[in-house]
């Protein structure tokens, strides 16, 4: 199982804007917030490849075990979809 103890939520989005921009160079991120106690994520990250403008919902965990990892995604598939153009 991998474990972070000492690393803050912060310094994984700031790891995962660097890690997207290395591995997508033709990513541009256009806007980041952070979600509200209420949501199913903590992160969306609307990124955008040529024309074409997507949210990226993230969901930290500070754990990487499956059974997390299989949490996660769980909440992120039952997560309101987002409307077109947005």
């Amino acid at each position: 199982m991998m474990e972070y103890p000492n690393v803050s939520e912060r310094e994984i989005v700031g790891s995962l804007l660097q890690k997207l921009a290395e591995i997508l160079p033709d990513l541009k991120i256009e806007k980041m917030e952070s979600a509200d106690s209420k949501a199913l994520w903590d992160v969306g990250i609307k990124v955008k490849v040529g024309r074409s403008s997507k949210w990226l919902r993230c969901e930290i965990k500070a754990k990487g075990e499956p059974w997390y990892l299989y949490q996660a995604i769980g909440q992120l598939t039952q997560a309101p979809q987002v409307k077109k153009g947005d």
